[in-house]
């Protein structure tokens, strides 16, 4: 049996001044950004805790929605809920370039 992947549009965005690092912040507001251009009202959905322990920022601050890829820690997930479904949304920060994508796994 073969899996394809499902493609979904990647949304960039240019970051200026070029940050340090990607901060659970940043992370948050481009993935609500991405949420919206991808034609879901806002105030439907609700930024949600990752059921995954919780990582660090490069600075220490301990992230709380910003699911942080450990091995990766320029990159993650940010994941939302409406009153029945959950979207999940890969960010990842590639000097002043920001990508993000909804996530639907392999």
């Amino acid at each position: 049996m073969v899996m394809e992947r499902r493609v979904t549009p990647q949304h960039i965005y240019t970051i200026e001044p070029k940050p340090a690092f990607l901060t659970e912040e940043l992370a948050v507001e481009k993935a609500r950004e991405t949420l919206a251009r991808d034609g879901y009202e806002l105030e439907e959905w609700q930024v949600t805790n990752a059921d995954t322990p919780r990582g660090k920022a490069p600075d220490g601050k301990r992230d709380v929605y910003f699911e942080r890829f450990s091995f990766r820690p320029h990159a993650g997930r940010v994941h939302f809920r409406n009153k029945t479904q959950v979207r999940t949304y890969s960010v990842w920060l590639d000097g002043d370039r920001l990508t993000c994508t909804h996530f639907r796994g392999l």
